[in-house]
């Protein structure tokens, strides 16, 4: 997932299209979880983050602000388009052993 937009911060909102839920050092290891549902926050009102955790009124929170993930998606697609332009200058890295071994063979040939 090094390489898959996780989240956009648009003005004032943050759309969250995959999350990290692990706790400590886990994070190193296990897997982002893509969303079917976007999360959103409204980084002034919840500067934290936690509404999905702490409120039971968020699910409809989240609803009746769901215009808010429209323009956000727009602003990424032309971030996006902008690799058209500026293309990534080298793949992300990735840290699992085969990619490793594959480095080691290649430097050993």
């Amino acid at each position: 997932m090094e390489e898959n937009t996780c989240s956009l911060r648009y003005d004032r909102w943050k759309v969250v299209f995959a999350e990290q839920r692990a706790q400590g050092l886990l994070v190193w290891q296990e897997p982002f979880v893509p969303l079917r549902l976007p999360k959103l926050f409204d980084l002034r009102a919840d500067p934290f983050e936690r509404a999905d955790q702490g409120s039971i009124l968020y699910d409809r929170w989240r609803i009746d602000h769901a215009f808010v993930i429209i323009p956000a998606l727009a602003f990424a697609r032309k971030f996006v388009a902008s690799f058209r332009k500026f293309p990534p200058r080298q793949k992300p890295e990735t840290w699992n052993l085969d990619t490793i071994l594959q480095s080691m063979q290649r430097t050993s040939d």
